[in-house]
């Protein structure tokens, strides 16, 4: 088996790109939709990968976000998200 060249872009699916970003598969296409994530590539007929690259500095734009978040003393997305969920159960 060769090896690909060091310039060829390494592709990764939905699954793999939400994993990494600790989100569901569907959140991850609404953030596509809403928030300017980077757009996928298409492969193939039904296959769809994001260039690794692409997803690295999306993560590094947010990071200057996240810290003022926490400087102002905000709670995490994932914060909101349970303590929502708690009062619609209570």
């Amino acid at each position: 088996m060769s090896s690909l060249p060091a310039q060829c872009p390494q592709l990764v699916d939905a699954r793999h790109v939400a994993a990494m970003l600790n989100l569901s598969v569907r959140t991850l296409w609404r953030l596509i939709k809403l928030r300017g994530f980077p757009q996928p590539i298409r492969v193939g007929p039904r296959a769809i990968r994001w260039r690794l690259s692409d997803v690295a500095d999306y993560v590094r734009q947010l990071q200057p976000a996240c810290q003022n978040a926490v400087t102002m003393n905000c709670m995490p997305m994932s914060a909101h998200h349970s303590s929502e969920q708690a009062a619609v159960h209570d």
